[in-house]
C-alpha cells in the first residue's frame, strides 16, 4: 500500500499477528476432534499402493495429538518415557479452557519440534509405547499432521527471531558453534534473498497445496460434497491471515534489504504487540479521563512514545 505521506518510497506491507494466527490454527485443530464438528481437517491424498483415497487420510486434529502424545509416556504421572520429561507439554495443551485458549506458549508447544518427536515415536519399535493409544494412531495416516506441525514449527522459529546475528546457532556435530558459518549466516540474513524468507514462501506452498487438495476437480477430494471440502481447510480469515504474514514479511523484508543491504530485519519485531504497548502506553499518559482534547492526545503519544522508547519490553517484541 502507498504511504499517504512517503508515497512508495517507503509503501506499508499489511502482516497478520503471528501469535494470533498459531492460536487460531490450534483452535481449528480442536473444533475438529470432536465426532459432529463443524471443522474436519484433512489434507486427502491418493494412495499410490491401490490408487484410492482412504477414510481417514490426511485427518488432523487436536485428539490425534494428545494420542500421540499419550502414547510415549506423556500422560504418567511418573513419565515413563525420557522423551516427555524433556517437553512443556501438559493435559492443558489438549485440553483449553476458554482462559488458556489465550495462552500464544500452549498453542505453539502443541505444534512444536516436541510433537513431531512424539509422532515419529509411534514408528520407533524400541519405545515403550501404550498400546492403546499407540495402536490406534497407527492405523491413521499421520503425513499431513505431522506435515502441518513442523511447517507451523518453522514458522514461528523464523518469524519469532529476535537476533541480528540470525535465529539460531549454526552448530558443526561436536556441539560446536562453527564461526565460520555463523559469519555466513549473518550475511545473508542482511541480503534480501535470505534462506528464511525461501522457507516462508516453501511453507505459504504446503498451505496452498492443502487447500488446491480439495479442489473440487481433484482425485483426492472428488468424493467430498462442498461443504466438506470448506470444512476440510482452514476457515478464510486463516488462510488470509497465513498468506498476509508470509507475503508481507517477504515483501517487506525484499524491499526493504535492496534499498538498504547495509541493514538488518528482525522479523520479530513484526508482530502487533509493538503496537499494542504504544497504544497502551499512550493511554496510560492520557490518565484517567474519557474525555481526551486533541492537544491532550498529542501530548500523551509524545509522553507514550517516550515510554516506549526507554521501557524495557516483554511479551512478542523488544523495545
Amino acid at each position: 500500500m502507498e504511504h499517504p505521506i512517503f508515497g512508495m518510497d517507503s509503501p506499508i506491507f499489511f502482516l497478520a499477528d503471528m501469535p494470533h494466527l498459531i492460536k487460531k490454527i490450534r483452535n481449528q485443530l480442536e473444533t475438529s476432534s470432536g465426532r459432529s464438528a463443524a471443522r474436519d481437517c484433512q489434507f486427502p491424498t491418493v494412495d499410490a499402493a491401490d490408487g484410492r483415497v482412504h477414510a481417514d487420510s490426511g485427518r488432523m486434529n487436536l485428539r490425534m495429538l494428545e494420542h500421540a502424545w499419550i502414547a510415549s509416556g506423556g500422560d504418567s504421572s511418573t513419565g515413563s518415557s525420557s522423551l516427555c520429561v524433556s517437553t512443556k507439554l501438559t493435559r492443558a495443551h489438549f485440553h483449553p479452557t476458554s482462559w488458556s485458549r489465550m495462552r500464544v506458549p500452549l498453542a505453539v508447544q502443541v505444534l512444536s519440534t516436541s510433537m513431531i518427536r512424539f509422532i515419529d515415536n509411534l514408528e520407533n519399535d524400541d519405545m515403550q509405547l501404550d498400546a492403546d493409544a499407540a495402536t490406534s494412531l497407527r492405523k491413521q495416516d499421520l503425513g499431513a499432521l505431522r506435515a502441518l506441525c513442523e511447517n507451523v514449527d518453522r514458522m514461528v522459529d523464523i518469524c519469532n527471531g529476535r537476533s541480528e546475528k540470525g535465529v539460531h546457532h549454526i552448530c558443526t556435530t561436536a556441539g560446536e558453534i562453527d564461526v565460520e558459518e555463523q559469519e555466513r549466516n549473518v550475511y545473508e540474513r542482511s541480503s534480501w534473498d535470505h534462506e528464511h524468507l525461501r522457507e516462508l514462501l516453501q511453507i505459504l506452498g504446503w498451505f496452498q497445496s492443502w487447500k488446491v487438495s480439495l479442489a473440487p476437480n481433484m482425485a483426492a477430494s472428488e468424493h467430498m460434497t462442498p461443504k466438506e471440502r470448506k470444512a476440510a481447510f482452514l476457515p478464510d480469515q486463516t488462510w488470509m491471515d497465513v498468506q498476509q504474514l508470509i507475503l508481507g514479511a517477504v515483501c517487506g523484508c525484499q524491499f526493504y534489504l535492496r534499498r538498504y543491504p547495509d541493514k538488518v530485519v528482525t522479523l520479530r519485531r513484526l508482530n502487533q504487540d509493538i503496537c499494542e504497548h504504544h497504544f497502551a502506553h499512550v493511554r496510560e499518559a492520557a490518565g484517567s479521563t474519557d474525555s481526551v482534547s486533541a492537544g491532550s492526545a498529542m501530548r500523551a503519544t509524545v509522553a507514550g512514545a517516550m515510554v516506549r522508547a526507554n521501557r524495557h519490553s516483554k511479551g512478542n517484541c523488544q523495545a
